[in-house]
């Protein structure tokens, strides 16, 4: 009755080994390891392991067993996978978050840092240097190619008026048709610089130069003429209304 018994092989549950069973037995005990276990179930896994896609329709899956334990291993992988996955994509947006941040509050600071030193700068300008020679250029007139009468007002509220004419003349204050007083002047080889204070509380005033031909300022009749017209608030020139040069002080008329 021995020789009628039919050997299967079949895969031992704890270790995996390959041994040769009665299937009509419940259990066996592996050779390799001493394991006991259940016939059918080794059997089974044996099938599974060694099953072909050519005699898949001929092998009976125990869905209670290892196969399910496989697809459950599956499922789980990829479940965290898909964790993983989402946890990446949140640390890379925070990331970003925080980069876009930091961007933000650098410009920020940047931005603050220049309106202080703007505001510095405009404060000394204001209170500490203001009579650098720039301030106030409010009119100029262009007479020849190289010729410029322009003015400015200064800090302190007087009139400085330059003329730059690189030519063969000489430029002197004309006090009788000024309505204020000379403060202060200068000449160079080509222009004369002068400087007057309002003596006027509230009014129109003007600054009258002439320009002679060398030599000749004391009894000749000069070449032309520069007018610089201004008004004055509180004994201050606030503001330059007009810089004309004509060729004769009677092509001018003056209003107060």
């Amino acid at each position: 009755m021995a020789e009628n018994v039919k050997i299967v092989p079949a895969s031992c549950t704890q270790c995996g080994g390959t041994v040769e069973v009665d299937p009509n037995s419940e259990k066996a005990v592996c050779p390799f390891c001493g394991t006991s276990f259940i016939v059918e179930k080794a059997i089974n896994n044996y099938t599974v392991e060694h099953a072909t896609i050519e005699h898949a329709d001929n092998v009976k899956i125990d869905m209670t067993g290892s196969v399910k334990s496989v697809l459950d291993f599956v499922g789980d992988q990829m479940k965290e996978s898909r964790e993983e996955r989402r946890q990446a994509r949140k640390e890379a947006y925070e990331r970003e978050h925080m980069v876009r941040m930091g961007f933000f509050k650098m410009f920020g600071v940047l931005f603050a840092v220049m309106m202080v030193v703007a505001i510095v700068y405009t404060v000394y300008e204001r209170f500490f240097d203001p009579d650098d020679g720039t301030e106030g250029i409010f009119y100029e007139e262009v007479y020849s190619e190289d010729s410029v009468i322009s003015g400015h007002i200064d800090s302190d509220g007087f009139l400085s008026v330059n003329i730059n004419d690189p030519g063969e003349y000489e430029w002197n204050y004309d006090s009788g048709y000024s309505s204020e007083t000379l403060s202060g002047m200068s000449s160079d080889f080509d222009g004369y610089h002068f400087t007057v204070k309002p003596s006027h509380e509230n009014s129109v005033g003007y600054a009258v130069v002439c320009e002679y031909e060398e030599g000749t300022e004391a009894y000749g009749s000069p070449n032309s003429v520069g007018i610089v017209k201004f008004r004055i608030s509180s004994q201050r020139v606030t503001e330059i209304l007009e810089v004309s040069h004509l060729s004769s002080i009677s092509e001018y008329s003056f209003t107060y």
